[in-house]
């Protein structure tokens, strides 16, 4: 079973599709193959020669969904498979758990600005925008954060 996050891309242009995440190691031979809500992060469409090498690795997958509706789309229309969209599996956990994990914030007035895998650069504008005609404090959660935690419209 495959079930992480950003697995299904090509990682480096050199080395292409990681044969383990893509179920196509030898070690799978004759058990089943499932896939559970593997993403290919926020790239496009796979160029051809990677195309081709993604659609050989899915027909040896017994089952799989993926967690973005674009490529469930990408996957349907250049393939034989329907394909089911899920959530993100961190999301199957209940309430408790991240009402234990949060921590409140010190700001009383606050905008949370959130987001992943490319430099967000319409959405931090819109946000920084925001905050100021409405004076709140930018909370950034990213894995890209702003240099030295100061908004400021990205170049």
């Amino acid at each position: 079973m495959s079930v992480t996050d950003v697995t299904w891309q090509p990682w480096v242009p050199e080395h292409s599709f990681n044969r383990g995440f893509m179920l196509g190691n030898s070690a799978f031979e004759g058990k089943p193959k499932i896939a559970y809500a593997p993403s290919r992060g926020a790239k496009a469409d796979f160029a051809a020669p990677y195309a081709k090498e993604f659609f050989g690795y899915l027909e040896a997958i017994d089952a799989f969904s993926t967690r973005e509706q674009d490529f469930s789309r990408y996957i349907e229309e250049n393939s034989a498979h329907a394909v089911q969209t899920v959530i993100d599996p961190v999301l199957l956990h209940g309430s408790e758990l991240w009402e234990n994990l949060v921590v409140k914030p010190r700001e009383d007035r606050y905008l949370l600005l959130y987001y992943v895998m490319e430099r967000a650069t319409d959405t931090v504008s819109k946000a920084i925008g925001y905050a100021k005609i409405h004076d709140l404090t930018i909370l950034e959660l990213s894995d890209r954060p702003l240099p030295y935690g100061r908004c400021r419209i990205p170049e």
